[in-house]
């Protein structure tokens, strides 16, 4: 099975773990349902996916490191969960990522550098979140990085970096400390 689509049901409960055994599986739409839970360390075995939306669910916990180990992944969009925590340094390791949809959830801490590892990377969306630290320069060095929302949810330092290539920028909302932007 390559697709498996069930975006926007009313299905409830925890996610079958029998999903987690699709290795073959390419594309997964299980947006706007009422899913509850967290995702699962074996989220690890989907070797084969590009695309996962999750997105608009009630999911909750730990996002696990093993997230890392998606390397063919494309868009993965988690926004409008309740994952908590940080960031998995392991999603650096997505080296085909393009978009990243981590908005609306309650997601703390640092941002890893290792997501300046991210070189596909085209969008960021890691708004509405409860960020902290120092936003990293390896961000404004991904050279395909053309959208990055980081609004209502940041405290920290603002880098000392000016960059053209962004299309949209969005740091509304946030408690930047920064000396003057080159």
């Amino acid at each position: 099975m390559a697709c498996r689509n069930l975006h926007e049901n009313s299905l409830g409960g925890e996610l079958p773990t029998f999903l987690w055994t699709l290795s073959e599986m390419k594309y997964m739409y299980l947006s706007k349902n009422n899913f509850i839970g967290s995702v699962p360390p074996q989220i690890g075995n989907l070797k084969n996916i590009q695309i996962l939306y999750l997105s608009s669910n009630n999911f909750n916990g730990l996002l696990p490191s093993e997230i890392g180990n998606l390397e063919k992944m494309r868009i993965i969009c988690l926004y409008g969960n309740n994952f908590i925590g940080s960031l998995p340094s392991e999603i650096g390791n997505m080296k085909n990522l393009q978009v990243l949809y981590l908005s609306r959830n309650k997601f703390e801490g640092e941002i890893s550098n290792s997501l300046g590892n991210l070189t596909k990377l085209r969008r960021l969306y890691l708004g509405f979140n409860n960020l902290s630290g120092d936003l990293p320069n390896s961000i404004f060095n991904v050279p395909t990085l053309e959208i990055m929302y980081l609004n209502n949810n940041f405290y920290g330092g603002l880098p000392n970096k000016k960059s053209d290539k962004f299309l949209i920028i969005n740091l509304a909302n946030n408690q930047f400390s920064t000396q003057d932007i080159e």
